[in-house]
């Protein structure tokens, strides 16, 4: 997201929670503007890599959920997964989660709309796997 991105979004701004989020989202990309840090793309020599280039690959930014402030170092995607599905199983268990990864992060790695339809490829495919098992 770019910083008049943040900034309209910030305007619109319905709870404390949201503008807390977008400030964070707006101070880290002007520290990283400020230091002239890289942006780190997915693809690329890994081994070649120092270590923050490599955590920014494995630990990116859009799958911080909360941001710091609200939990010590921030809530992740991760941390929700592990309370959120631990009562599902299987094939099941890896379609929610994706679901819920996509949803989280909507709009903050790719478009809006592609993430989007990944949910709903996946929402599909779960509905046509728990039809499946009620058939058993």
């Amino acid at each position: 997201m770019t910083k008049d991105e943040i900034k309209e979004q910030l305007l619109f701004a319905k709870t404390s929670f949201e503008t807390q989020h977008l400030l964070e989202e707006l101070k880290n990309l002007e520290d990283d503007q400020e230091t002239n840090k890289k942006t780190t793309e997915f693809h690329g020599d890994f081994k070649a890599m120092d270590d923050r280039e490599q955590d920014t690959i494995i630990n990116p930014v859009h799958y911080k959920v909360i941001p710091a402030g609200t939990y010590p170092h921030g809530l992740e995607y991760m941390d929700l997964m592990n309370y959120i599905l631990a009562h599902h199983k299987g094939v099941q268990s890896h379609l929610l989660g994706q679901i819920l990864k996509y949803s989280i992060r909507i709009g903050k790695k790719d478009d809006k709309l592609q993430d989007a339809k990944k949910i709903q490829w996946y929402a599909n495919y779960l509905v046509k796997t728990i039809e499946q098992e009620n058939e058993l």
